[in-house]
């Protein structure tokens, strides 16, 4: 019975990390639907695990800015032109 109770952990950890990595692909993709959709929503901001993600376009280009717990930030801006496939 100690090797049920063993496995079990891992398992429940796996499964919780693919969950939560489920969750955030959605929330990325939510986000990249809003930035390339016609008449989509230009802004907007959310938290996860006290990170704050704004977003911002302004039609040329996608501005990302992400402030961690701490304050620290980091901003990543991409040009709409470089995005064509």
């Amino acid at each position: 019975m100690t090797g049920v109770q063993t496995c079990a952990l891992p398992i429940l950890q796996k499964f919780i990390n693919n969950l939560e990595s489920r969750i955030y692909a959605t929330i990325s993709q939510n986000i990249a639907a809003q930035l390339f959709k016609s008449n989509g929503a230009t802004n907007g901001e959310f938290t996860v695990d006290g990170n704050t993600m704004q977003w911002s376009s302004n039609g040329q280009e996608i501005s990302l800015h992400i402030t961690d717990a701490n304050g620290n930030s980091t901003d990543v801006v991409v040009p709409y032109g470089s995005l064509a496939w």
